[in-house]
């Protein structure tokens, strides 16, 4: 028999990685100068943060 927690994570873990990374996108952040990242991408489009 499965777990409950095994579904509930099968279910909800893509669902909250797509989250993550549609708030990470919007939320402005300080290492950027408190801009969103697509802000700083369309300010300084050649810097490469990686």
């Amino acid at each position: 028999m499965i777990g409950r927690d095994f579904i509930v994570s099968e279910v909800l873990g893509p669902l909250a990685s797509s989250m993550r990374v549609f708030h990470n996108r919007r939320r402005r952040h300080s290492a950027l100068r408190m801009r969103t990242p697509i802000e700083y991408e369309m300010l300084y489009p050649n810097t490469c943060l990686a």
